[in-house]
C-alpha cells in the first residue's frame, strides 16, 4: 500500500515537473518572437553653433540604421524653415559603415549650405523624416528638435587685412616713381635735343630769304631792287655791324 502511494506521489510530481516545464519553454518561446522597434537613429548638427556673418552655417542631417540601404524606405525631406538663413545649397550621399561584429551601418546623410542674414541669432526648425519598412511596410515618422546658431561679426577674407593695405601704398608709390623717372628722362634729352640742333649761318640763313622773298623770275624790278637791298642792309649790319639799316636804297 505504501509503495502505491509512493509511486502515485511520484506520478504527480512528475507531471507537474513536466507542465512546469512545457510552461517555460512556451514563455520563452514567445519572448523570442516579440517585435522589437525599429532602431533608426536621427541626428541633426550644424558644424558650428558661432557662424561669422561673412561664413555659410553648414547644417547636417544623418539617418543610421543596422542594415542595408533598402532595408528602411525615405520620404523626401520638404525644405527646413529657416529664420534669418537662407537656403543656398544642399547635397546627399548613402553609405555603408562596417561593424566589428561582421555587421554594417546603414547611413544616409543630407547636408544644407545657409547664408546668415544678420548678426543675432538663427533658428533651424525641427525637421520631420517619414520612412517606410520595406520588409513589413509599417510606416513611422521621426522628428528633431529645432538647432540655433549664433551669428556673430564678419572676419577678414582671406587676402584682405592692414598688409594689404601697406602694399597697395608700396606699389602705387612703385608705379608714380617709375612714371615720374620717365618724364625726367624724357624732358632732359628732349631739352638736350633743343640744345644741340644745329645752328644755320648767317649767310646761309639770308639766302634762304633771298630764295623766299625775292622772285628772279619776277617783272617788277623796282620791287625786286627794294628787297634785294634790304635783305642786304640787315646782313651787312648783323655780320659787320655797320649800320647798312640806316643807308638808303640807292
Amino acid at each position: 500500500m505504501k509503495r502505491i502511494r509512493w509511486q502515485l506521489t511520484g506520478f504527480f510530481i512528475g507531471l507537474f515537473l513536466f507542465n512546469t516545464t512545457l510552461l517555460a519553454q512556451s514563455v520563452d518561446s514567445t519572448q523570442t518572437q516579440v517585435h522589437q522597434p525599429e532602431q533608426i537613429n536621427l541626428r541633426t548638427f550644424v558644424e558650428s553653433s558661432r557662424v561669422p556673418l561673412n561664413r555659410p552655417v553648414i547644417f547636417h542631417i544623418e539617418l543610421s540604421w543596422l542594415g542595408n540601404l533598402n532595408q528602411y524606405q525615405i520620404e523626401p525631406l520638404e525644405q527646413p524653415v529657416l529664420t534669418n538663413l537662407l537656403l543656398e545649397g544642399s547635397g546627399s550621399e548613402n553609405r555603408i559603415e562596417p561593424l566589428e561584429n561582421g555587421q554594417v551601418r546603414a547611413v544616409k546623410a543630407i547636408t544644407y549650405r545657409l547664408k546668415p542674414l544678420e548678426m543675432g541669432m538663427a533658428y533651424i526648425d525641427g525637421i520631420v523624416v517619414k520612412y517606410t519598412n520595406q520588409e513589413t511596410g509599417e510606416e513611422n515618422q521621426l522628428t528633431s528638435q529645432r538647432v540655433m546658431v549664433e551669428i556673430i561679426e564678419p572676419i577678414p577674407e582671406p587676402g584682405t587685412g592692414p598688409w594689404k593695405s601697406l602694399l597697395y601704398i608700396i606699389l602705387f608709390t612703385l608705379f608714380f616713381g617709375v612714371v615720374g623717372y620717365f618724364l625726367i628722362v624724357f624732358f632732359r634729352k628732349r631739352r638736350q635735343a633743343e640744345q644741340e640742333q644745329p645752328v644755320i649761318p648767317l649767310p646761309e640763313e639770308y639766302l634762304n630769304r633771298l630764295a623766299q622773298e625775292v622772285d628772279p623770275r619776277g617783272t617788277n624790278l623796282n620791287e625786286m631792287v627794294e628787297k634785294l637791298a634790304r635783305i642786304f642792309r640787315n646782313y651787312l649790319d648783323q655780320e659787320f655791324h655797320i649800320r647798312a639799316r640806316e643807308s638808303s636804297t640807292s
